[in-house]
This record gives C-alpha cells, structure tokens and sequence, in this order.
C-alpha cells in the first residue's frame, strides 16, 4: 500500500503491483467500515503489504485501471529461515548434486 485517498471522490487507498505498477483500489462500504477501524496511516507509510479482492477494471491496452475491492488483508511477512537448520549433508548420499538428479530422473533412487 503507497497512499491513501480518494479516486474520483471514492474512498481508495493505492497499491503497487509487479505486474501493472501503482494502481486506486476503491473500497466499498463494507470494507471502509472493517479497514478503517483496524489500520491508521502509519500503515501506509510503513509501506504495509496488502491483498485485495475484487472486480477488475481494465484501462485501454489493457492496463489495470482500477480495482473495485470487496476484500482486504494485511499481508505479514514470513519469517525468515535459519539454513543450517534445514540443511542436510548427507541428503545426496555424498553424490554430487548432478549425478544425484541424474539418478533420481533414471528412477534409480527409493
């Protein structure tokens, strides 16, 4: 989420997508009620990750316009993986990992 506002006097808040770039998500009603009673703006300038579920607008071209949202959550972050706790050694049987592939496509490993 990178701003919050209003897209043609509606009530919106602004997300970037990988896909499209920025893009308005007017919230309904029913959203405003449930996501203004449980974010502030610090949200937004913490750059808090957001899903949103909705109807599609698309622009000519075939860009994303907008979203009419009937959902929203927060996205949290996953915590991150300490490697030496998943990381086995002895996983190949001491082949290298090519040769270990190469059985394993043959089919010749249990």
């Amino acid at each position: 989420m990178v701003a919050a506002g209003r897209y043609r006097s509606r009530p919106a808040v602004q997300i970037r997508s990988e896909l499209y770039g920025f893009v308005w998500c007017v919230l309904s009603p029913n959203v405003i009620e449930r996501f203004g009673n449980e974010h502030k703006m610090a949200d937004v300038w913490e750059g808090k990750s957001i899903g949103v579920h909705g109807r599609l607008s698309y622009a000519i071209g075939g860009k994303l316009g907008r979203i009419e949202v009937i959902d929203l959550r927060e996205i949290t972050a996953a915590q991150p993986i300490d490697l030496d706790s998943v990381l086995d050694p002895n996983f190949t049987s001491g082949m290298d990992p090519h040769e270990y592939l190469r059985h394993l496509h043959d089919g010749e490993l249990a």
